[in-house]
């Protein structure tokens, strides 16, 4: 269960309490209880406490207050919800808050929740946040962020092929001359995809075909690059 809520060694949702939050990293010795009610108000506090505490690692899912959450289904993980957005919403009452989630698609369930609670209309949050996600995340969430105060969805499609083969020349920096021919192989293969085209030139780099020149004046792209390709 868990698992399930934070991801297998998610660190996202704790460091964003922490910072949000101001808490220390150690857990107190009531598992958080005052603090948490200190810092997120006592009405919503109270609700909440016990999933945030869990979420940061202060309590387990043996703590009689987690237990008793976890006995109404879905409260707990509403619970480490409201209080990551109220966390978020608190901060944005202060100042506007941005916030920039890369690779959303892999991020744990609970870090989504809260993202979505906070940004939820009826709060009138200032909060704005760029989640960038694949396109089959929307196959396992369809409704997330619509009920945001405002929304928009943008399909980045692939690079085109002169973009591509600038992206394919900076990626294998250090290297300073790459023929055309390798640079247009390396776009093509990655079907102007910014991910695969970065996969494929690690690759390139993990099998040591990017060297030094002999004279140390340099790198080059050995021959057999172009067999990898």
């Amino acid at each position: 269960a868990e698992e399930s809520l934070f991801g297998a060694g998610s660190q996202i949702l704790p460091d964003l309490l922490r910072r949000l939050l101001e808490l220390p990293t150690n857990a107190p010795r009531d598992g958080g209880r005052a603090l948490l009610l200190e810092r997120l108000g006592e009405a919503v506090g109270e609700q909440v406490w016990a999933g945030a505490a869990l979420a940061l690692g202060w309590v387990d899912l043996d703590h009689i207050d987690v237990r008793r959450l976890a006995a109404a289904p879905g409260a707990l993980r509403l619970a480490i919800a409201r209080a990551s957005g109220e966390a978020l919403r608190s901060r944005a009452r202060q100042r506007p808050v941005a916030l920039v989630l890369d690779d959303a698609h892999l991020a744990d369930e609970g870090t989504l929740d809260a993202l979505e609670y906070a940004t939820l209309k009826e709060a009138s949050a200032r909060i704005w946040a760029c989640v960038l996600v694949r396109p089959t995340f929307s196959g396992g969430r369809p409704m997330w962020s619509t009920r945001a105060a405002h929304g928009e969805r943008i399909q980045l499609g692939p690079l085109s092929a002169p973009d591509a083969v600038e992206l394919a020349r900076h990626l294998l920096l250090p290297v300073e001359f790459v023929p055309p021919a390798v640079l247009a192989r390396l776009a093509e293969r990655a079907q102007g995809i910014p991910r695969q085209l970065f996969e494929l030139v690690r690759g390139l780099k993990r099998e040591g075909l990017i060297r030094r020149s002999e004279r140390g004046t340099g790198h080059y792209l050995v021959a057999e690059a172009l067999d990898k390709l």
